[in-house]
C-alpha cells in the first residue's frame, strides 16, 4: 500500500497517509495531526527499488559462487 507524504502549510507539521491508489485517485481527504488543517501539500518522497538480482558475492562476480575462501 502506497504512503502519500504530506506537509501542512500553516503548521509546517509532516504528515503521512497509507491509502490504497483507488482511495487516492477517489480524492483522498486529508488533515494535518497537529492541527488539523486541511491545507497541506503533498511531498515526493525518494522509492525504495528492488532489482530483483542477487546482491553481489564477496568476489563482485555478481552471484556466483565466491572462490577466495577456502
Amino acid at each position: 500500500m502506497p504512503v502519500y507524504e504530506y506537509v501542512c502549510q500553516d503548521c509546517g507539521a509532516p504528515s503521512e497517509v497509507r491509502a490504497t491508489v483507488d482511495e487516492y485517485s477517489r480524492g483522498l481527504q486529508v488533515r494535518c495531526r497537529e492541527c488539523g488543517s486541511e491545507r497541506l501539500d503533498r511531498v515526493f518522497s525518494s522509492v525504495a527499488v528492488n532489482s530483483g538480482s542477487p546482491p553481489p558475492s564477496c568476489c563482485g562476480s555478481g552471484g556466483d559462487p565466491c572462490r577466495c575462501r577456502s
